[in-house]
């Protein structure tokens, strides 16, 4: 009986053990593809190519759409069907931030069905509006640590 004891202990104690330092590693290191933070997805400038808006993946395109935002006179588009910001590339590096931020905040009202409605969260004097960006900044910028180097790293 004590035999059975021990060798039940020490199985608790290995496993225990064993997840612990499984969560410690997690922790310290996590699961690279939760999120997608590979250098890869940098622009040469330190833009993020890729961003999360509400866990979703958005593709941030640079120079390809330029003829296309040329005809618009504009810096940049949410596409939201397609979960993408085009931006024009000849732009200055804090031009481009305030574009990028522009295009990230309607990324942030895109409908379920995939129409933008620049105008959901502010009928009611746009409190809530604020509150809602408020609490959406903190979330990106945790989510995304390249963009928010990007955006903290201005001269």
């Amino acid at each position: 009986m004590k035999l059975k004891n021990v060798v039940l202990g020490v199985v608790a104690a290995s496993a225990v053990a064993v997840n612990g330092s499984w969560l410690a590693y997690e922790h310290a290191h996590p699961i690279a593809d939760v999120y997608y933070t590979n250098s890869d997805a940098i622009y040469p400038d330190g833009m993020p190519k890729v961003v999360y808006v509400a866990g979703k993946r958005w593709n941030i395109e640079v120079g390809y759409h330029d003829e296309e935002m040329n005809e618009a006179e504009a810096f940049g588009v949410t596409i939201c069907e397609e979960r993408a910001i085009h931006m024009h590339s000849h732009m200055t590096q804090s031009n481009e931030r305030d574009t990028l931020i522009h295009e990230l905040l309607h990324a942030n009202v895109c409908k379920a069905d995939g129409h933008l409605d620049n105008d959901a969260y502010s009928r009611g004097g746009g409190h809530a509006a604020i509150a809602m960006m408020a609490q959406f900044w903190q979330d990106v910028t945790r989510d995304n640590p390249e963009l928010a180097q990007f955006l903290l790293n201005y001269k």
